[in-house]
């Protein structure tokens, strides 16, 4: 309604503004538009709902038991009636693998989870040797405050100042002589001062009575003016600030004391004592001459070497007599700096130790206040510290005592300078390198331990197993310097391997071309499944420098920094075998296999998109053929397979639902002695074909119309044993020499299934209204929530304005465009728009699948405008029926409501 009011405005603008600018005295609006307001849309292929890909995945996670696969099953029956013009369903293959029995016992062997450890030992390194050199690592440290030092030890002496009392005039030389100032600390020649004040405290010995106007000023030895402060009453003032910046002391100095006094008693005098020190913000730019000892320096540096993740230590050597190992550490003094000596105590922890007097120091003074040097060699640099942490830095700490000896120091700003501390270390060679296997991007198992049963497949069915030699073959090569060798040894009892070893030496074979083979094969022998059913194995790999501690450390020799060495293993479970014996005292095979399939889970991506799974109890399935399949190898002879299957429906508790389903086998039973192939179609994944020459099939569509919680399950029960002839002989042998002449899928004994799922439904009838539809409501397709006011409106439309233009309406209506090929039948469903206004003239409206318009009584409009929300629910109506889903099957619905005014509206004025 909001759209058609702003229309109606924006016409009557121009009405309102054009010919003159006269009031006029009335306004009317001719109306003729129309307005449109969708309901909802939506446009899907089947395929997005059901397709391989959700079957698959819907199986999968209703059932992890069985081994199956699905397929698109596009057989050419229906080619052919698709290209003359007919219609045929889509159907799903779904190929599922009951039981298998093996015959090539190496095959099973090599699947199990030991023989994927074994492999899993193979591993392709490569250990890089790190330059641990470090060119240059610089930390800056603060020297002591010397301002803060020279404040605290300053000692200045000052004489008494004595002033005559009854002047009444300016002071002559006699009447205030001048007073010599000592400092006496420190001991300098000069200080010259960046910032600050030479701050006097001047008190009388008597009670004060005369008043000043002075002048006080700090000579030098040759009596030039240093720095004064004038117009000081020494009656009210008890501090005077001698301004010291930009001015230079020495060590002996006169008080200068000139101007005028007036008051006191003539004859008598006033004596004032001096105390003085240095302000707190005092700071001096240069010293001369400077004698002091000042706090000592605190040393705390830590250098990093860059390692590996995997790298632990190494064992530190020289190259040669010109090239050794060496950490040097020095710092300068300041520029401008001298008379300084200094006692050090430095010390290194972490990933190198070494103690003060380990350090050679025959270089150190002058310009430099630390210059020293350490002999790597034979030392350990090892990322795991004393603390235990790994961390690889290597930590500089001490204790620098410095005194300054009639020494120059300059200030340029009135701080102390920072100064330098520069390490470096240069490594030429290690002796050794040890690194952490389990720290690489995909850690190396050296050991592989294991004790697992044989197959279920193995030990029912088979009786014994005449092994050849076997165990395990390794490949490898070894790059790293002779004498890195890598020891291997093999002990199982299953297959006669007692503690054989081998080794892996260093300096041979490359990635390209690998050593020869290592085989660790057992003896024959005879394997009794019954006694002798456990694998053990195990298999090590001893690297050099494992320790108990640390088995996963590996120590090399003989290396070269910046080198790479590269090693290698290839490790190929070896399973040989002479012959098998076959149990065939009418062995039991049995079994329950969860196909993961109900209906529900068939459309369950299409209920989850609905939130609504109601209507599934409605529909069912009309065929589901089910054929089986028992594989019997033309090696096997004589060999008999016999029993029977059931299938039912089970509810989410494993209980039965309904009646089990009996499957005769000798009825749907069909021999082959390879399993049919799968054929598909040229350029296509769509299987054409894959039953072989059987059309003897069981439906169980029935048990998917139960509709149960759970899935359909097979369970079958079979004995195995042999035809015997008279005098024959009952025992099964097969030789491994037989089966070479045979491919893969010819050398086990199976019970497969293959089961089609043709999407042919049927809506089924209630027993208490038979001809009841099923109603599906398609909201949520159209990205529509029930409540929602199709015209979007948050509140109530006021009306009070609106009814004129209501009343401009001619004729409404309801257009739709429905398309489908979703559901084949004789019986046409239709979807149901219900307005939900029991106030309505046509309170629902029934939509064909077309395309068209449905007209809407103009009261009724009125009506459905008025009212808020206007929430109308879409509901596709199924009668009950059979119906067939067609491949590439594809739905669409839309649905508006459209709105016509014709008319004249006043605005105002007129009659209205």
């Amino acid at each position: 309604m909001k759209n058609i009011k702003l229309f109606v405005l924006a016409a009557a603008v121009p009405v309102i503004v054009s010919c003159s600018w006269k009031i006029p005295e009335s306004v009317s609006v001719k109306t003729n538009a129309e307005y449109n307001f969708t309901i909802g849309t939506f446009s899907e292929k089947l395929s997005k709902y059901l397709s391989v890909d959700t079957l698959t995945k819907q199986m999968e996670s209703s059932s992890s038991e069985v081994s199956f696969n699905v397929y698109d099953y596009y057989p050419d029956d229906d080619r052919s009636k698709i290209a003359a013009g007919g219609i045929a369903s889509q159907k799903f293959l779904v190929d599922f693998s009951l039981q298998e029995i093996p015959i090539d016992i190496g095959s099973y062997l090599d699947k199990m989870n030991f023989a994927d450890q074994l492999k899993g030992m193979s591993f392709a390194q490569t250990f890089d040797v790190p330059d641990l050199s470090v060119s240059s690592f610089d930390k800056q440290i603060d020297l002591p405050d010397i301002n803060e030092e020279i404040r605290k030890s300053a000692d200045l002496n000052f004489g008494d100042i004595t002033i005559s009392q009854g002047i009444n005039g300016t002071l002559s030389e006699e009447q205030c002589p001048s007073q010599n100032v000592t400092v006496k600390a420190p001991e300098f020649t000069e200080l010259e001062f960046y910032s600050g004040s030479l701050d006097l405290s001047i008190s009388c010995k008597e009670t004060p009575v005369v008043s000043t106007n002075l002048k006080i000023s700090l000579l030098d030895g040759d009596g030039k003016e240093i720095t004064s402060v004038s117009n000081v009453d020494l009656l009210t003032q008890a501090e005077i600030f001698l301004p010291l910046a930009g001015k230079t002391l020495v060590p002996k100095m006169k008080l200068k004391v000139s101007g005028t006094s007036s008051g006191g008693t003539s004859g008598n005098n006033s004596t004032y004592s001096i105390s003085a020190s240095f302000s707190d913000d005092s700071t001096i730019s240069r010293a001369t001459g400077l004698t002091m000892s000042i706090d000592p320096v605190s040393i705390n540096q830590a250098v990093k070497i860059e390692t590996e993740d995997a790298f632990v230590s190494c064992e530190i050597g020289d190259k040669s007599e010109t090239e050794k190992s060496i950490l040097s550490i020095t710092t300068k003094l300041p520029d401008g700096w001298t008379g300084v000596t200094a006692t050090r105590e430095i010390n290194l922890s972490g990933a190198i130790t070494a103690a003060d007097s380990e350090f050679d120091k025959t270089v150190e003074g002058g310009e430099y206040l630390i210059n020293r040097t350490l002999p790597l060699k034979d030392k350990t640099y090892s990322k795991k510290g004393t603390d235990g942490v790994l961390s690889g830095y290597i930590k500089v700490g001490g204790t620098i005592n410095i005194s300054l000896n009639n020494a120059e120091i300059v200030l340029p700003d009135g701080n102390a300078p920072q100064i330098m501390i520069s390490t470096s270390c240069s490594i030429t060679k290690v002796t050794s390198m040890t690194i952490d296997l389990s720290k690489y991007e995909s850690p190396i198992e050296t050991v592989v331990e294991v004790n697992e049963e044989l197959p279920s497949e193995v030990s029912d069915f088979i009786e014994k197993i005449q092994l050849k030699p076997s165990g395990m073959n390794v490949e490898y090569y070894n790059t790293l310097p002779e004498g890195n060798d890598i020891d291997f040894t093999v002990d199982s009892g299953f297959f006669g391997i007692t503690n054989k070893t081998g080794t892996m030496k260093g300096g041979m074979g490359s990635a390209d071309n690998p050593s020869d083979d290592m085989k660790f094969l057992g003896t024959e022998k005879t394997v009794d499944t019954a006694s002798d059913k456990t694998i053990d194995f195990k298999a090590e790999m001893e690297f050099p420098g494992k320790t108990a501690e640390h088995p996963h450390y590996v120590t090399l020799e003989n290396i070269e920094i910046g080198k790479s060495y590269a090693v290698g293993v290839t490790v190929e479970p070896v399973f040989d075998w002479e012959s098998i014996k076959l149990k065939t005292a009418m062995t039991e095979v049995k079994g329950n296999v969860d196909t993961g399939l109900n209906v529900s889970e068939i459309f369950k991506s299409l209920t989850d998109e609905l939130g609504d799974d109601s209507f599934i109890s409605r529909i069912g399935l009309k065929e589901i053929p089910l054929y089986l399949y028992s594989i019997v190898p033309e090696i096997v002879k004589d060999f008999t397979f016999e029993g029977h299957l059931t299938a039912a429906a089970y509810d989410e508790e494993g209980q039965v639902v309904g009646k089990e389903k009996e499957i005769q086998s000798d009825d749907i039973m069909s021999e082959y002695s390879v399993l049919p192939a799968l054929q598909k179609a040229a350029g296509s994944d769509s299987i054409v074909t894959g039953f072989g020459d059987t059309s003897q099939s069981t439906n169980i569509a029935d048990l998917f119309n139960i509709h149960a919680s759970g899935n359909i399950k097979i369970d079958y029960d079979f004995q195995l044993g042999k035809n015997e002839t008279e005098g024959g002989d009952s025992v099964i042998m097969i030789a491994k020499t037989d089966l070479e002449q045979f491919d893969e899928d010819s050398v086990s004994i199976r019970l497969h299934a293959r089961l089609v799922l043709p999407l042919e439904l049927k809506v089924a009838e209630l027993d208490e209204n038979p001809n009841e539809p099923v109603v599906i409501d398609i909201m949520k397709l159209m990205d529509l929530e029930p409540g929602d006011d199709l015209f979007s409106r948050s509140e109530p439309t006021d009306l009070d304005d609106m009814e004129k233009y209501i009343d401009a309406i001619d004729s409404a209506g309801i257009r739709y465009s429905v398309k489908n090929n979703v559901l084949q039948s004789d019986k046409v469903p239709h979807i149901e728009l219900d307005t939900k206004n029991d106030n309505l003239r046509n309170k629902k409206y029934a939509i064909n699948f077309s395309t068209g318009t449905l007209n809407i009584e103009i009261d009724d409009m009125k009506d459905i405008l008025r009212s808020y929300p206007f929430s109308p629910t879409v509901k596709l109506e199924i009668p009950v029926g059979t119906y067939k889903i067609p491949r590439n099957a594809e739905a669409g619905v839309g649905l508006s409501v459209y709105i016509k005014t014709d008319g004249t509206v006043n605005l105002f004025g007129g009659d209205e």
